[in-house]
């Protein structure tokens, strides 16, 4: 209705929220910003897909946004399209579309995501990406870092025709290694098995989903492998969490760590050696624990030693996972042996 339309845009013009306010502005930002011919000949790869966002603007904006068009002057203005304003308060607005795709994927009949849903992937990851590297300080400021792993780690849930495809994996990558792991080496990523996180009930079942997956459909893919290792051993919450965290990934009644076959390569180095530098620091901490710390501790030293012995998990095919077997049961024993003395 013409008049209920005007009226909604004239509140939406008094009320919308400075936050949201924002973000309509960024996009037009992005699209008053136009490469020149010249400067594309000589662009690297991250300007290559921030050009390539620039160009299809207008799709991306459609996931996002709607126009309502103002009854007296016709003056077509763009606001937020139903069900994005509801969940800002999870902060990970920029992924939104990757949750609408899984539960659209999930009522359909047919589980297997068509060409649509790829799509929307792409452009949403090519719109987080692109911002990412364009306004880094608008993205974070806008941003949860938890909401926005376990938004990004939703796409691992809907299947290997998402993840597996070239370009979103190469994005999905980019986003990862330099907004992810960045914030986790400064200790910003917290996860508790109970929290409620992103609109989900609790984090425990959406964690348990994620290895499930990564069982039955995982490919060996390398950023599925970083996401589930960053969870839970970049995890700055509780070292409770974490361990209760690692017990799952290592029980031996999964399939998951032997199928984490990924090599380390210049593209995950950085990665691994956070992980174990922020082992090193947490064990080195000198206060007493309690007893139900030190069963779990003892508890995933045996599962460390049973994948090893077993040969479930080994240097040659799985180099990540049983550097950071062996390296956190030394680091456990000379802590134990510390003790002691």
């Amino acid at each position: 209705d013409p008049v209920q339309q005007d009226l909604a845009l004239k509140s939406m013009r008094n009320i919308l929220p400075r936050k949201e306010q924002q973000i309509l502005k960024i996009f037009d930002q992005f699209s008053n910003t136009k490469a020149t011919t010249d400067s594309q000949i000589n662009e690297n790869r991250e300007q290559q897909i921030v050009r390539i966002c620039r160009e299809r603007l207008e799709e991306i904006r459609s996931l996002y946004l709607e126009q309502i068009e103002d009854a007296t002057t016709g003056r077509r203005t763009w606001i937020f399209a139903k069900g994005i304003v509801d969940i800002f308060a999870n902060e990970a607005w920029i992924l939104i579309p990757i949750r609408k795709v899984l539960d659209a994927v999930n009522q359909r009949s047919s589980t297997t995501p068509t060409s649509d849903d790829i799509e929307i992937i792409y452009l949403c990851l090519l719109w987080a990406v692109s911002l990412f590297l364009e306004k880094p300080t608008l993205f974070k400021a806008l941003t949860s870092v938890n909401a926005f792993c376990v938004r990004l780690a939703e796409v691992f849930l809907i299947g290997p025709e998402i993840f597996c495809n070239e370009a979103i994996n190469e994005l999905i990558g980019i986003i990862t290694d330099k907004f992810l792991i960045e914030s986790a080496n400064k200790k910003m990523l917290k996860f508790q098995l109970e929290d409620t996180i992103a609109g989900l009930d609790a984090f425990m079942p959406f964690f348990v989903d994620l290895l499930k997956c990564f069982e039955e459909f995982s490919n060996g893919n390398e950023n599925f492998c970083l996401i589930i290792l960053l969870i839970i051993y970049l995890n700055n919450s509780p070292k409770i969490n974490k361990l209760r965290m690692a017990q799952i990934l290592w029980s031996l009644q999964r399939n998951v760590v032997r199928q984490m076959n990924i090599l380390i390569n210049d593209t995950n180095e950085k990665f691994v050696e956070i992980l174990i530098n922020q082992l090193n620091e947490e064990e080195n901490i000198q206060e007493e624990e309690d007893q139900n710390i030190i069963q779990k501790e003892n508890k995933l030293v045996s599962l460390y030693l049973i994948n090893l012995n077993q040969k479930i998990v080994t240097k040659e095919r799985n180099p990540i996972l049983y550097l950071i077997a062996t390296k956190h049961l030394d680091i456990l024993k000379k802590k134990k042996k510390e003790l002691k003395t």
